[in-house]
């Protein structure tokens, strides 16, 4: 959940007093001085009660109490200090937090910044570095890992990621680590006849007919009823080794 200004306010409202709505809050430039700091106490209670979060918060702040001086910036630039210095001194566990104080922008413009820094803080591990293909199946594995744990859930591998980066990695001439990948794919989704195919398809660059037949009839196993495509071309791949035959 995100919010601006009062949506801020609200994000972090929310975060207290439905925990369970959400995993993520995002509050930019929070009008946290609101209903005299109300929302602040609640919000630093729930995180110390708690003894594994498992949650994201992101909270911003601009040029609110410098660049604008009233009594409504100074007293949210306060509240937004007191929630910093209790984030950054307590740490409360499981929460995965980032609080940035830009001192430079005015208070419309933290709500751009404030959505590109939350997202990337947030999906810091969503992209899959190029290492991940050369390590195979255990990069695959420590990935994800790393991610599922960011996102508080689990997180698999795309199957076409995983054979892409199968394809990949045999022509930079590693084709053993591309058949692993292969293996690795079919080990996750091991009812996708597509999947299935991709890896008889293996089997066949490598000269193995055998595996490569029994693994396309596996394939033609788990044929959806809206696949009918899938199932001509993984007919027309078996009808190749009986006609080699």
């Amino acid at each position: 959940m995100n919010g601006h200004s009062l949506g801020g306010l609200f994000s972090l409202h929310a975060m207290h007093s439905r925990p369970g709505l959400f995993t993520a809050h995002v509050a930019l430039s929070p009008s946290i001085h609101w209903g005299n700091k109300v929302t602040l106490p609640k919000l630093k209670r729930y995180l110390s009660s708690q003894d594994n979060l498992n949650q994201f918060l992101y909270v911003n702040l601009g040029d609110e109490g410098f660049q604008v001086i009233d009594d409504s910036a100074i007293a949210m630039r306060e509240g937004f200090l007191e929630l910093k210095a209790f984030l950054e001194e307590t740490k409360p566990n499981g929460l995965r937090f980032k609080i940035e104080h830009l001192q430079t922008l005015p208070h419309v413009a933290t709500l751009m910044t404030g959505l590109v820094n939350s997202t990337n803080e947030l999906y810091r591990n969503w992209s899959v570095p190029f290492r991940v293909f050369t390590e195979g199946p255990e990069g695959f594995d420590k990935h994800f890992k790393l991610l599922s744990q960011d996102l508080f859930q689990e997180i698999k591998p795309r199957k076409g990621a995983i054979n892409f980066a199968s394809y990949y990695i045999t022509g930079l001439d590693s084709p053993e680590k591309g058949m692993e990948l292969l293996q690795y794919n079919a080990g996750l989704y091991s009812d996708s006849a597509w999947v299935l195919l991709n890896l008889a398809k293996g089997y066949e660059e490598r000269g193995d007919q055998d595996k490569a037949k029994q693994q396309a009839m596996l394939a033609l196993g788990k044929i959806k009823s809206h696949e009918e495509n899938l199932k001509t071309t993984i007919d027309e791949f078996i009808a190749g080794f009986d006609t080699e035959e």
